[in-house]
């Protein structure tokens, strides 16, 4: 996709950037830095925490932001079902990614390491259905709103 690291360094934790999020809806990035700067404001949240930089083909530097999962999601709620779904399944590449290369196989002949893999396994789905449920509830929650979008768009 896109050369951009999808790890933040500081955290370790998985981001998708505002240029992968543009690239995979067919959406312009400027488009796609608006909607996420009405999104931080909405969500009192302070903008430079997400922004980073790369640098374009002319060798300018330019801004984009990188947003962990919730605000990807987030941001997408509003977009039409296709581009929603395109952004779902690379966040559930970029977590299969993730974990196929911090995945060690715990020793099975230790009770103790068989039960805690058995333990973070379960957590983890948890997490994973949280989410899920979570993205879900914010989908509901929009999609009145994007109704409303599409209606002012098509008079």
């Amino acid at each position: 996709m896109n050369a951009v690291t999808p790890i933040n360094p500081a955290s370790g934790s998985l981001t998708m950037s505002s240029r992968e999020i543009a690239e995979l809806t067919g959406k312009n990035h400027r488009d796609v830095m608006r909607d996420a700067r009405v999104m931080f404001e909405q969500l009192a949240l302070v903008e430079r925490k997400f922004a980073s930089y790369y640098t374009a083909s002319n060798g300018k530097r330019n801004l984009c932001f990188k947003l962990p999962k919730d605000l990807t999601i987030t941001l997408v709620a509003g977009y039409r079902a296709d581009l929603r779904h395109r952004i779902v399944t690379r966040w559930l590449e970029l977590e299969e990614e993730k974990q196929s290369t911090a995945l060690a196989l715990p020793d099975f002949s230790n009770p103790a390491a068989a039960a805690r893999a058995w333990a973070d396994e379960v957590e983890a789905k948890e997490k994973a259905q949280a989410l899920v449920t979570y993205a879900q509830e914010v989908v509901e929650k929009l999609e009145p709103y994007a109704r409303v979008g599409r209606l002012a768009v098509d008079r």
